[in-house]
């Protein structure tokens, strides 16, 4: 995969998608992009840390204006995945929040005009 740079920076070597048993892979999907930023379809998620932004070891590379890293990731020890930002308000199902635990089918926007639906088998 495109991402596997990202992934190797994150101390995960080789073909990492394959090492995360496919019932256990969160993503991200598109499901909405009306911004001028460009993102690709499906990303399968780093649980130990996934950011999104333009910065080169982003795992979702957001291209155009966009934050050098918008938002990040991580599935935390309980299970639970969360997505936090330092610097932005992300909206979570059309809320803005600084941190915010993920469920499956919510809807995550980075930046504005870009939704993207996290998908979590679990």
């Amino acid at each position: 995969p495109l991402a596997d740079a990202a992934w190797k920076t994150l101390g995960v070597p080789g073909d990492w998608v394959w090492r995360i048993p496919s019932g256990a892979r969160a993503s991200l999907t598109v499901h909405r992009n009306t911004s001028a930023v460009g993102v690709d379809g499906n990303v399968v998620l780093n649980p130990l840390r996934t950011d999104l932004g333009t910065a080169p070891g982003c795992l979702v590379r957001l291209m155009g204006d966009a934050p050098r890293v918008a938002c990040t990731l991580r599935r935390m020890p309980e299970g639970e995945w969360v997505v936090s930002s330092e610097q932005y308000s992300v909206r979570v199902n059309g809320v803005p929040l600084s941190r915010s635990v993920l469920r499956p089918g919510d809807l995550l926007e980075p930046i504005a005009g870009l939704q993207l639906r996290f998908n979590w088998p679990a």
